[in-house]
């Protein structure tokens, strides 16, 4: 666990793009609930951003939230995820597992 914010600088071609690492999953969400940088942020019922364990043995990437996961605010939690819980239970990952979407909101 990253014990205090740290920024740092990301050098890209066009310009440099500064990241901010946050100590806790309730302050990454509420960073994100109060970012409005796109256009999207004004279509969004919810920021959805991760769950489930901070030090996992394994984490699950998704790529957006759907319909139900921007409804309640949880990643996974559709038939997709369902289906996805599945099948860790059947192999045997469902207690040590973190939860993460690339976007954290429905594309509309």
């Amino acid at each position: 666990m990253i014990k205090q914010t740290q920024l740092f600088e990301l050098q890209s071609k066009a310009k440099t793009q500064k990241f901010t690492f946050y100590s806790s999953l309730e302050k990454l969400n509420r960073a994100c609930s109060n970012c409005d940088r796109c256009s999207l942020s004004k279509k969004r019922q919810q920021v959805v951003t991760g769950r489930g364990e901070t030090k996992p043995d394994i984490a699950i990437i998704g790529e957006a939230p759907g319909k139900q996961e921007d409804k309640l605010g949880q990643p996974f939690i559709g038939d997709s995820g369902k289906f996805l819980g599945k099948m860790l239970e059947v192999v045997k990952l469902d207690s040590n597992v973190y939860f993460q979407l690339v976007a954290g909101f429905q594309f509309r």
